[in-house]
């Protein structure tokens, strides 16, 4: 028999967002008998290899950055730490993590992948005319990231009622508008 791998990534896109909103989630994890490790960018301001416990690995991850050359070193940031770590799951939080965290991991082939949509963010409430072939290349790239996770979270209901006539199709949809608030 197989043994169970109780290892569990978890990646947001700030040390501050972990802290503020997943580090509950984290705990009650590990309070559960699960390995829990941390992906997060490499900050200017904070360095930490670990928060509470958890073990911070790093990746190179632009915010708010358009660089396609530098976004496609965050997929194999994150690919090399997931073939180094063997998670059995991933959770991504907030848009890149998400994005390309889960690419990585469906390349790596972690067993589970879980996604949650924290918000539309910046692309989606912008009123810049330039914004809408960004806009269609997120929507896009979530419908892949939909395609590739077993699990969708959404925090709101109207994020859900956004992307849910958007085509999900394979993946759960969970709606879980209090989870992580």
């Amino acid at each position: 028999m197989a043994a169970v791998n109780n290892k569990i990534v978890i990646s947001a896109n700030t040390s501050n967002f972990f802290r503020s909103h997943r580090l509950g989630l984290a705990r009650f994890l590990r309070d559960r008998g699960y390995e829990v490790q941390i992906i997060l960018p490499f900050e200017n301001y904070n360095q930490e290899t670990q928060i509470d416990g958890f073990p911070i690995h790093r990746v190179h991850l632009s915010r708010k950055g358009l660089n396609p050359l530098f976004d496609f070193r965050t997929i194999i940031d994150y690919y090399r730490l997931f073939l180094m770590i063997k998670p059995g799951v991933y959770h991504g939080f907030t848009i890149k993590p998400v994005i390309y965290g889960t690419i990585a991991a469906w390349l790596a082939r972690v067993p589970k992948r879980v996604i949650t949509v924290t918000g539309l963010g910046y692309v989606f409430t912008s009123d810049k005319k330039s914004s809408w072939f960004l806009q269609w290349l997120v929507l896009r790239m979530y419908q892949m990231c939909f395609m590739l996770c077993h699990h969708v979270v959404f925090q709101n209901s109207d994020d859900k009622s956004f992307y849910r006539p958007q085509s999900i199709k394979r993946s759960e949809i969970k709606d879980h508008t209090r989870y992580g608030c």
